[in-house]
């Protein structure tokens, strides 16, 4: 027992001795290390302050497309649904603007259209580089999905979008072409899903030989070419815009974060250097007790 004792208190000691070593090689170096330490957060400083300032343009949209044609319908969806016709286009406004933005096409399509390949480039000349064509797709689609935000309130079903660049400016005008484009896409998708309905239920009415039902169909057709105007009303399609998209204030940066960059690498050199001296005192001991052993021999 008093053995088990005495070699638990003798790791111990070696462990505080361990640890006073390590401390005593940390303290030796200790102006390398703050050398290094202080290298690296001036070249952090310098570089953060060469990086441009990052301006958010930001809209709130309020979805309303989900239930227009059955709003449009009225008592007819009852009808529809015994017959086992879905009216709903089902889904939603968020899930569908997250889709297109998703899809690299679109965003390619809209970023040539709009002539905007040199004003979101730094530098423009890059687009003309054979590195740039090969991926052309590929990097213009990153040239600016990144930069967009899409979130939705689950209570509210408010849908928040926002895209962020170093000109306030452009960042307005891109957020403002985006949306109208966006909503000129769920109304061409939407009033292609009426034409295929009215043309279904045209189908329909000349098949029925029961007047009821075929007063009932064409009352659906009349509500869904009703739909259709509906759909050519509104500016936007699938939402209305409850906050517009603004130029940013110049003091209204939302990046980069300079002080967290700066944290972040004052902790990590410091981490970095104080691994480097134990490293490099270790390898040092190695080779010197290597030099003893063949001086011995």
């Amino acid at each position: 027992m008093s053995n088990d004792i005495n070699t638990e208190q003798k790791h111990q000691l070696d462990d505080e001795i361990d640890l006073i070593e390590l401390a005593a090689i940390i303290w030796k170096r200790k102006l390398y290390i703050i050398g290094f330490v202080f290298v690296v957060s001036v070249i952090t400083v310098i570089y953060t302050l060469s990086l441009d300032n990052i301006y958010e343009s930001k809209a709130v949209l309020k979805p309303t497309a989900q239930t227009s044609t059955q709003n449009s319908l009225g008592g007819l969806s009852s009808l529809a649904g015994f017959a086992g016709i879905n009216i709903n286009s089902g889904g939603s406004v968020y899930a569908d603007i997250s889709v297109i933005l998703n899809n690299k096409d679109f965003l390619v399509d809209f970023i040539k259209k709009n002539d905007l390949v040199s004003r979101l480039l730094k530098e423009p000349e890059i687009a003309e580089t054979p590195e740039f064509k090969i991926n052309e797709k590929f990097n213009l689609f990153k040239l600016i999905y990144n930069d967009l935000k899409l979130t939705e309130d689950k209570n509210t079903q408010y849908i928040t979008f926002s895209y962020s660049n170093p000109n306030s400016a452009l960042a307005k005008e891109v957020l403002t072409l985006l949306l109208k484009d966006i909503s000129d896409i769920l109304r061409a998708k939407q009033l292609e899903n009426l034409d295929k309905r009215i043309e279904n239920y045209k189908l329909e009415i000349d098949r029925a030989a029961d007047l009821t039902l075929k007063a009932k169909l064409s009352e659906m057709v009349a509500s869904l070419i009703q739909s259709k105007v509906l759909a050519n009303a509104d500016e936007y399609y699938g939402f209305s815009i409850i906050s517009e998209p603004l130029v940013a204030d110049p003091m209204d940066k939302v990046g980069p974060h300079r002080s967290r960059i700066c944290i972040v690498a004052f902790v990590s050199s410091f981490m970095l250097a104080v691994f480097g001296v134990l490293v490099i005192n270790f390898i040092t001991n190695n080779i010197r007790n290597q030099d003893e052993v063949r001086g011995d021999q």
